[in-house]
């Protein structure tokens, strides 16, 4: 069985790797000429009951009368099929009053899509394509939802029809990736198209005709998902889920049960190989690793039109289980995750409190869910995930904690960042080593650098940031197997990690850090050049030492640095010269003091984009951050020690000095307090340290 699935992964891939983004296509053949009448029908199971008249019809030769029969079954069918049917409302309305001046905007040209209004009065499906998500259609369920609360208004459902129409005509398969791959397929017909038929069915705009576009469309998109998805990741949760709920909500298809078989096998395989046995998805991103509630959503459904007596549906609910429990291993004192990769930072407490309504027995779901109201917190503060490769040190799981997470892990299946060995730290609650996030996915400078080693707190060498290709861990590779270039220790007193990059450095200063833009520099100039070892030690409640070791393995000098993010634009030089503190009025703060000073340099930028980029937090709209730089040059083992001092609210940075009493010993005293480090030259040995 497993190779099947490797197989079914492998092929998949290939399929969803050749589609190509062609754009509009003006001579496509339209719909009707795509599926003729007869094709739709002969797609169609005209055995079923109810489809009587239909089947009459289509015997005799009569398309126009089989046309009209099966509108007339659809407009009065009574099996279920979603979350209402033609003769319902959906449970609730969310915020009616603004759906309605929603629904008036859109109805005058003056509120969504304002800018891609046609003369004709249809919609500019090309004009920024995904403006707006126009592929994904998640406004056919929001017009609707708009509908119900304007009390049913007929103009509402007039207006959605051509819509409907002018996309099927614009938007043809021939036109490309935009409009036409698995992912934004699954994600039209898991809301938008069932929604907006179940609620326009019984409205006269929405004719015979018009019924029939319809359903050849669904087929069309149905089929395409069946054939064209991508093997794991988010991008097949979504194609699954709208494979599924197409197979549910139109079962008069053929098809239907084997896109319902499919689609609930696919989920299951997925579930296993998909997810790694520490519970992180492939994509390595705690914000793309959520979407596997499509495979819930799946299940939700099945409950709802009774067909939740397959096996495979508790299965899948027992195997998101684990995947839920990634955020409490994640979670940060501010109960979010680290923005890791693409895709943000969930919000843990809301991610819980979804998890807590289905698993209702789990008091860790249950303590995140109400803030520590209920339930209990994790047995465990810091915390390895040996496949994935993060690691996580907490002083505790308060939310003034100190936290610092490591990633020392592959690159990833998609949306991945050359980040390896990259660290973001909370100072006492306070988010202040950052990972900046990615504010938009385009081929502007600052997505570029977020992608990329500048924007993260990593080393580089010769102005080269890392590089490797995407797509590991992956599924080809199962059983999966625990990682074994990092390790981790962790005591009441101290956690202890580390971990190595000893991969390829790509063309020096920046260059397209994504794989598959059309003429992407991204494999040009690749070196190996050295290899870049990081070892933390955290002493536990506030005190982080990271020591960075470069080792050319060319024999030439290079140049190295090593790079902090920092969220603050008030940052500060100390006494010393060389140590950086910010100096936020009211707020936790964070000293970064350089141990090893010897031929060092020391630089910073904010919110700068000439001659290079410096300083942003893209999370929402850009704003200036700072990015620190210690540099240093050598053709042996180049050493940067870094002590990383959390400084409550209204607390002073103290005075440091450093007493270099050994090679591999130190004596630091920060005010009152000394701290006698080792750090071994070789990066296979420990660091550690002694208090007082």
């Amino acid at each position: 069985m497993e190779t099947i699935v490797r197989i079914a992964l492998c092929t998949a891939l290939t399929v969803a790797l050749t589609l190509a983004a062609f754009g509009q296509d003006p001579a496509a053949p339209g719909i009707h000429e795509r599926i003729p009448d007869r094709e739709l029908f002969e797609a169609l199971d005209l055995d079923r009951p109810g489809l009587e008249a239909v089947s009459a019809a289509v015997e005799a030769g009569d398309l126009d009368a089989a046309t009209a029969a099966l509108a007339d079954y659809y407009r009065t069918r009574q099996i279920d099929t979603w979350f209402f049917g033609a003769d319902e409302r959906p449970d609730e309305i969310v915020k009616p009053a603004n759906l309605r001046e929603w629904v008036r905007g859109f109805l005058t040209h003056e509120g969504p899509f304002a800018d891609s209004w046609e003369e004709d009065g249809t919609l500019d499906w090309w004009e920024e394509p995904n403006a707006g998500n126009k592929p994904r259609q998640y406004f056919f369920s929001t017009l609707a939802m708009a509908y119900f609360a304007a009390g049913e208004d007929p103009d509402v459902a007039e207006l959605w029809v051509g819509i409907m129409r002018d996309w099927v005509d614009d938007c043809p398969p021939s036109s490309g990736h935009d409009y036409w791959n698995g992912m934004v397929n699954g994600i039209r017909l898991r809301g938008g198209w069932p929604d907006a038929f179940h609620a326009f069915i019984r409205e006269p705009a929405f004719g015979d005709e018009d019924i029939l576009v319809f359903l050849k469309s669904l087929l069309e998109q149905a089929r395409f998902i069946r054939e064209n998805h991508w093997p794991t990741g988010n991008q097949l949760a979504f194609a699954m889920v709208g494979l599924y709920t197409a197979g549910v909500a139109w079962p008069e298809f053929a098809e239907a049960a084997e896109w319902r078989e499919f689609a609930l096998q696919t989920a299951v395989d997925d579930l296993k190989a998909g997810y790694l046995p520490d519970g992180m998805g492939l994509e390595l991103s705690p914000g793309y690793h959520q979407f596997y509630y499509n495979y819930l959503r799946m299940a939700d459904l099945a409950a709802e039109v009774r067909r939740d007596d397959d096996p495979r549906m508790q299965q899948i609910l027992d195997l998101c289980e684990r995947l839920y429990a990634v955020y409490a291993k994640l979670a940060t004192p501010d109960r979010r995750t680290p923005s890791w990769q693409d895709g943000g930072a969930p919000n843990v407490t809301e991610v819980m409190q979804a998890a807590i309504k289905r698993y209702p027995d789990n008091e860790v779901f249950r303590w995140f869910a109400t803030g520590g109201a209920e339930g209990h917190a994790p047995e465990y503060t810091s915390i390895e995930m040996p496949y994935a490769g993060y690691i996580v040190m907490r002083s505790g799981w308060e939310t003034d904690a100190n936290y610092l997470a490591f990633d020392a892990g592959p690159i990833g299946w998609t949306h991945a960042h050359q980040d390896k060995l990259g660290v973001v730290l909370w100072a006492w609650g306070r988010p202040i080593l950052i990972d900046p996030g990615r504010h938009e996915y385009s081929r502007e400078p600052l997505s570029n650098w977020a992608m990329d080693s500048f924007a993260h707190s990593v080393a580089l060498v010769d102005n080269r940031p890392q590089r490797r290709y995407w797509r590991d861990p992956n599924p080809t590779t199962m059983p999966y197997q625990p990682l074994e270039d990092y390790r981790f220790k962790t005591t009441p007193e101290y956690d202890h990690a580390a971990g190595v990059y000893d991969q390829t450095w790509g063309m020096p200063g920046p260059s397209d850090a994504y794989p598959y833009w059309e003429g992407s520099n991204f494999r040009e100039g690749w070196v190996e050049l050295a290899n870049h070892h990081r070892r933390v030690l955290f002493l536990k409640p506030d005190l982080f030492v990271v020591a960075d070791s470069l080792i050319p393995v060319d024999g030439q000098t290079h140049d190295f640095e090593v790079r902090w993010q920092i969220d603050s634009t008030n940052v500060e030089r100390m006494a010393d010269g060389v140590s950086l503190v910010t100096a936020d009025a009211g707020r936790p703060n964070l000293a970064i003091v350089p141990l090893v000073r010897e031929g060092l340099g020391v630089e910073s930028g904010s919110g700068q984009m000439e001659p290079q980029i410096l300083g942003w937090n893209l999370h929402g709209d850009p704003q200036p951050a700072t990015t620190a730089i210690h540099t240093r040059s050598g053709r042996e083992l180049v050493e940067f020690v870094t002590l990383l001092l959390p400084l409550p609210a209204g607390v002073q940075a103290p005075e440091v000095s450093v007493n270099w009493t050994g090679p591999e010993t130190a004596l630091v005293t920060l005010g009152d307090e000394t701290v006698r480090l080792t750090i071994p030259d070789d990066p296979a040995e420990d660091l550690s340290a002694t208090r007082g």
